[in-house]
Order: C-alpha cells, then sequence, then structure tokens
C-alpha cells in the first residue's frame, strides 16, 4: 500500500481516524507489518470484518428468588 503524507504528525492522525471509524484500534498493524503487503481495500475489508469482543451487560447473572432458602 502507498502511503502519501507530509509528516508523522498527519500520519499519527490518519491512523487515529481509521481506527476509530473502523472501529479496529490495530488497523495500523494491518497496514504496516501484514505479509505479503495488503492494498487499501484489503485493509478497509478486513478492519471492517472484525468485531469487538460483546461483554455482558451484568457480569454475572442476577439471581433467581426461587434458588434463596426462605
Amino acid at each position: 500500500m502507498r502511503l502519501d503524507y507530509a509528516d508523522d504528525v498527519e500520519l499519527h492522525d490518519w491512523l487515529e481516524r481509521l481506527g476509530r471509524d473502523l472501529a479496529c484500534p490495530d488497523v495500523s498493524d494491518l497496514i504496516f507489518t501484514t505479509v505479503p503487503e495488503l492494498t487499501a481495500t484489503e485493509v478497509v475489508d478486513r478492519a471492517s470484518a472484525r468485531r469487538p469482543v460483546e461483554m455482558p451487560a451484568t457480569p454475572w447473572p442476577e439471581p433467581d428468588d426461587r434458588l434463596r432458602r426462605r
């Protein structure tokens, strides 16, 4: 993938935008470390395919009143 950017600040800004917009915090790894090198379309496709791990709303189930001893 060919990268054209003015300086490191601009590169960092673009990587932050991609990570935020694609919900993929390691998008820079896809761009810089994947072998063989990916095209821009392949980077976006792979980043879009990743889904964050969904955590339950509560870390444990609510107690069932029927199971409590009276």
